[in-house]
């Protein structure tokens, strides 16, 4: 799992990487300020796509709610995916009714996912 964090981790670095150049390259004050707001994007998209992998590796191949899920991850986390990227977990069968079978990942699985996050949150700053 930490070996696919990282493969997918690169496209993010090269992204900083050619912020950092350009911010390297220029004295302009709005300039910077505009690829500081980009690097902070950066950081924003990857942080996204972290909880949602590893999201998916805790509720791989169970039938869950998207709310059950959003609670899960700001207890996890620390905050949640949009309902747009929680639509995975929306199950068809279910609109209008009946429940999912939500089972909440055990108390070291929970801790697991939260101490992955929190080792590759900054990655794609690491040099």
């Amino acid at each position: 799992m930490e070996r696919n964090l990282k493969a997918l981790a690169v496209g993010f670095k090269i992204e900083v990487l050619a912020i950092r150049a350009r911010m390297d390259k220029t004295d302009e004050v709005e300039e910077l300020r505009s690829l500081s707001g980009q690097l902070g994007g950066v950081q924003r998209r990857w942080v996204s796509k972290l909880v949602e992998v590893l999201t998916a590796e805790v509720f791989a191949d169970q039938s869950v709610s998207r709310e059950k899920v959003r609670d899960w991850q700001r207890k996890t986390f620390g905050q949640a995916l949009g309902s747009g990227k929680l639509n995975a977990y929306a199950v068809p069968d279910r609109v209008g009714g009946g429940r999912s079978e939500f089972n909440e990942p055990s108390k070291e699985v929970a801790e697991r996912a939260a101490t992955i996050f929190v080792e590759h949150r900054r990655e794609c700053f690491k040099d």
